[in-house]
């Protein structure tokens, strides 16, 4: 038997052609099953991390690389000066991975794979900007916040608002008496001595009457909730929140573990405002409170396609840094200079909820009259 003999002898029974079939002369080709190939690129994201970075050995300067996608004649990196680059099959060669051992491999890893997540946010959402204007423009916003507080961050209305009074008396409101009992209570050396005298319970106690002093926090997701803290957990919430404020290790670690030790201590979700309240107020020009609601309408007009998570993770917390230090930079460009992150919020959350929107329609009525 031939081999095309054989062929046709194991495909399956097609049935004998029709009369119609026979009278013009044709006989039908039994239909063969497709085969469909495997798609022989490599997906970046099916590869160990270590497998993926990469180090042009010609240009070092552009940082560590990072495959993000292979196509049939190039391959694409995204590097950490923050552009993304694209080399031709024939000069892959240039790319020299980089050591598997090296200790903030992950750390890199990780900061490249968000950066490029963020930039593929950001074209979305910006595509999709038409359908979702921002509540107001960055303008509008300045001219709010001068219409509440004459003078600006520097005025006395805005001081009196917010940061302190001239004849000493405090309320919730006044961060600055926050950002004292801060220093006082979490420095580095007020933290060491207190946890090696093992006084766990001071340290929680010290938290808990900072929290009670703000509005940051709100009191049921703050020092209602510190102190149904069980004296079992204080040792755990000690030691975590020194590793937070003062550790060795890289931010975004430190602020992942503190995150978990908060679920384990108290049972529960930690919300924005808890988990980032004590940073703020020890480093307020490097660290932010994070109002969720506030943030994620500052993003759409200072950083599009910024989303945090309603549940709290380093990465969220990262945008939020973005956004607060975009918005700081933005606001100093107008002229106005406001003294650290805490007023930076403080811009946010007036200008842009419901009474900040209500103060624009009458601004923009008068301006129309």
């Amino acid at each position: 038997m031939s081999a095309r003999t054989h062929f046709e002898a194991t495909l399956p029974h097609r049935g004998t052609p029709t009369s119609g079939d026979e009278r013009c002369g044709r006989v039908l080709s039994p239909k063969v099953a497709m085969i469909s190939l495997p798609n022989r690129l490599p997906d970046p994201d099916t590869i160990e991390p270590e497998e993926r970075l990469f180090v042009h050995r010609e240009r070092p300067q552009w940082g560590v690389g990072l495959w993000v996608k292979e196509e049939r004649t190039r391959r694409r990196m995204r590097f950490e000066d923050g552009k993304m680059r694209a080399f031709k099959k024939g000069y892959y060669h240039l790319l020299r991975p980089i050591d598997p051992d090296r200790d903030d491999l992950d750390d890199v890893f990780e900061a490249l794979a968000d950066e490029h997540q963020q930039v593929i946010a950001e074209r979305a959402v910006q595509e999709a900007r038409e359908a979702r204007p921002p509540v107001m423009t960055f303008a509008e916003q300045v001219a709010v916040f001068h219409a509440q507080y004459e003078g600006g961050f520097r005025g006395d209305d805005y001081l009196d608002a917010a940061r302190h009074r001239d004849s000493g008396a405090l309320c919730k409101r006044h961060v600055d008496e926050e950002l004292s009992l801060a220093q006082d209570h979490l420095s580095k050396p007020v933290l060491q001595q207190a946890i090696a005298e093992e006084r766990f319970s001071d340290i929680v106690h010290a938290c808990t009457g900072i929290l009670e002093r703000t509005t940051l926090v709100k009191p049921s997701g703050g020092h209602k909730l510190l102190a149904g803290l069980s004296v079992e957990r204080h040792e755990t919430f000690a030691l975590s929140l020194y590793w937070l404020l003062h550790g060795q290790q890289r931010f975004r670690k430190r602020f992942g573990q503190w995150v978990d030790a908060l679920r384990s201590c108290l049972g529960a979700e930690p919300s924005w405002p808890l988990a980032t309240v004590f940073p703020a107020l020890l480093s307020p020009d490097e660290h932010v409170c994070v109002k969720r609601r506030a943030f994620q309408l500052q993003a759409l007009e200072i950083k599009p396609g910024t989303h945090l998570t309603k549940r709290v993770n380093k990465r969220s917390y990262r945008r939020a840094r973005r956004v607060a230090r975009a918005t700081r930079a933005a606001l100093v460009e107008t002229g106005l200079q406001p003294t650290d992150l805490l007023d930076v919020r403080r811009f946010m959350w007036d200008t842009l909820r419901p009474k900040g929107q209500k103060l624009l329609e009458q601004l923009e009525a008068q301006s129309a009259a």
